[in-house]
């Protein structure tokens, strides 16, 4: 008995462990962020940017694509975005991938947009900017960040394997512990039977 519950709470630490990229301070959002362009160019009348975040917002940090992972665009990519944290305020850029400083108004078929209060439940934009390949930097109007539930990740296979194995000791020990069980019930009838005490 004892070694059965040994393998169970062993089991439940090897499928409970803790994962070590998970931190405090790491935000996880996934965003729609939408606005209306004029007629007159090529960039869409009704714009649509919808992204999953994951970064620290415990410390600032410059250009980068891997704190953003893109879902669904029709205006321009690659996306990137870099963070101030005093301000708690993310800039996403998207564009071609030699966009240099952020300043989309100065580079053919871009955009950008700040995204405030990007850690609280009141994250909002005021503003994108984008510009086509012929066109000045047009501004968009009816600009919207909504927050979007997306679909949870599926457990990794290795998730799983660690979950079965955990599953697969608890059986091994509970059948051996059933047969040693058995046969010590087994040993104590024919004592009784043969009259040995």
């Amino acid at each position: 008995m004892k070694r059965i519950a040994f393998i169970a709470v062993a089991a439940s630490l090897l499928v409970a462990a803790p994962s070590t990229e998970a931190s405090a301070a790491t935000i996880i959002k996934s965003f729609n962020l939408t606005g209306d362009f004029a007629s007159g160019t090529s960039l869409p009348s009704s714009a649509s940017v919808i992204f999953t975040l994951n970064f620290d917002n415990s410390v600032s940090f410059g250009e980068t694509d891997s704190a953003i992972s893109q879902i669904s665009n029709n205006l321009y990519g690659p996306l990137r975005v870099a963070y101030s944290q005093n301000q708690d305020r993310l800039i996403l850029v998207g564009g071609p991938a030699n966009f240099v400083g952020f300043n989309c108004s100065t580079n053919p078929e871009s955009f950008c947009t700040f995204i405030n209060n990007v850690s609280g439940p009141n994250a909002n934009s005021t503003f994108i900017v984008a510009r086509d390949a012929q066109s000045p930097f047009t501004f968009a109007t009816n600009v919207q960040l909504n927050e979007v539930a997306v679909a949870a990740a599926v457990p990794e296979p290795s998730t799983w394997l660690m979950m079965l194995f955990g599953f697969g000791m608890i059986g091994y020990g509970m059948r051996t512990a059933k047969r040693r069980s058995d046969e010590k019930f087994e040993t104590k009838i024919k004592n009784l039977t043969y009259g040995i005490v």
